[in-house]
């Protein structure tokens, strides 16, 4: 497993400890404030899932996948105004503007992701820096050209190889 699939590992199983302890966190509290307790340990589960289905995607994560964690971001922002209630609810909150810029950040990736998913095959190796045996082609290993290809075979006047 490579580090970027291992770190999405490590890092869906953070989310699920981080679920327990909001769970057993909050012993004493009000219908609403259990409520919110149950929204947040969903939405950080769930956020860490979408961390399991992120590995083996190579950091291209498809369109439902991004869909998925901006929903379980969404949950998360609607559990902290469920536990602290709504009437708290003000537009130029720290939270709140933090959660606007980083679905905002999320946009800026998918649209690089897109971008860059359809530009041709050479132009995308020459922008990431990757080679050919990087991402092999689907009709197998590439080999150099042979020798032929490149330069014409020399032969002397008499026929013969020089």
């Amino acid at each position: 497993m490579d580090w970027y699939n291992t770190f999405n590992a490590i890092e869906a199983g953070l989310w699920c400890v981080v679920a327990a302890v909001i769970v057993c966190r909050t012993t004493r509290s009000s219908p609403q404030q259990r409520a919110a307790v149950m929204l947040a340990t969903a939405a950080f589960v769930a956020f860490g899932v979408t961390d399991l289905l992120e590995i083996g995607h190579g950091g291209v994560i498809p369109l439902w996948l991004w869909a998925f964690k901006i929903a379980c971001g969404c949950g998360i922002l609607a559990a902290r105004y469920t536990w602290h209630g709504w009437n708290t609810f003000r537009w130029r909150d720290r939270e709140f503007l933090f959660g606007i810029g980083c679905l905002v950040a999320v946009g800026v990736v998918i649209t690089v992701q897109q971008v860059l998913g359809q530009l041709p095959g050479i132009a995308q190796q020459a922008l990431l820096g990757t080679s050919g045996l990087d991402n092999p082609s689907p009709e197998g290993p590439v080999s150099a050209p042979s020798p032929e290809l490149i330069l014409p075979r020399q032969t002397c006047v008499d026929g013969s190889a020089p």
